[in-house]
């Protein structure tokens, strides 16, 4: 089974990987393990973030947590310096949104619902950084009629057309391998152009990009410091008492 695909260049020349290739290419990956396996050996140090579209993380809310609502709210959310927002807004009621139910990790995934016309308002979102460049994106996918063709245009002009996907959660992926390369902006799209009315799912995204450029994430607020602040309140309450006694 072809998990590795060279994209060579922005025209989508393609080529099984094998043969050695002089120049840097993106990379795509339909094996979840050759991803991280090859992630892990790039021959140059990333850092990893993984978005899961969850609301809450630990009790606490994050960034997804007010796309849950209904109606479907039209999706801009930045999370971790990356910005996941919908690219075409076509029939009203129709857009993104976080919801639960059938997902491949946690409690929620992002669904693309919206209706596939013959004309091509295809169902589209997008993300993008805050500036710096990620060299690799993967996550999960899958369609509740199966047939699904989601296609990954990058900001740098390449364009990765994955084959359809099917009823159960398929990896879908790419590195860019190149140490000077990557890229700022992914726009996902789904091109069948059949009149059916599909659900798109995401979930798991794994994006990594060279040490430094993500955000450093929030620091918690350790439980017992507001313990702490209310013990030195105490202690500052029985220290003047004391003092007043004494005078």
């Amino acid at each position: 089974m072809k998990t590795r695909t060279i994209i060579k260049n922005a025209l989508g020349t393609l080529a099984l990987l094998g043969a050695v290739n002089s120049q840097a290419a993106l990379v795509e990956y339909t094996d979840a393990t050759a991803f991280a396996t090859d992630l892990a050996n790039l021959g140059f140090a990333v850092e990893t973030r993984s978005e899961g579209f969850e609301p809450t993380i630990g009790g606490a809310a994050t960034p997804w947590e007010p796309a849950l609502s209904t109606p479907l709210p039209v999706v801009d959310v930045p999370n971790m310096g990356v910005r996941w927002f919908q690219t075409n807004p076509i029939n009203p009621g129709f857009g993104i949104a976080t919801n639960g139910g059938d997902t491949q990790q946690g409690l929620y995934a992002m669904n693309l619902p919206g209706l596939i016309t013959v004309v091509g308002s295809n169902m589209s979102y997008a993300m993008e950084t805050s500036g710096f460049k990620l060299v690799a994106f993967g996550g999960w996918f899958k369609d509740n009629n199966a047939g699904a063709k989601p296609v990954f245009t990058l900001d740098t002009g390449s364009v990765i057309a994955s084959g359809p996907l099917g009823l159960d959660w398929e990896f879908r992926g790419f590195i860019d391998n190149d140490p000077n390369g990557g890229f700022t902006q992914v726009f996902v799209t789904e091109a069948e152009t059949d009149t059916e009315i599909e659900w798109f799912f995401t979930d798991g995204i794994t994006l990594a990009a060279q040490p430094g450029q993500f955000p450093p994430p929030p620091i918690p607020l350790p439980a017992a410091l507001p313990l702490f602040g209310s013990a030195l309140l105490g202690l500052g309450f029985i220290g003047r008492r004391r003092q007043k006694k004494l005078s």
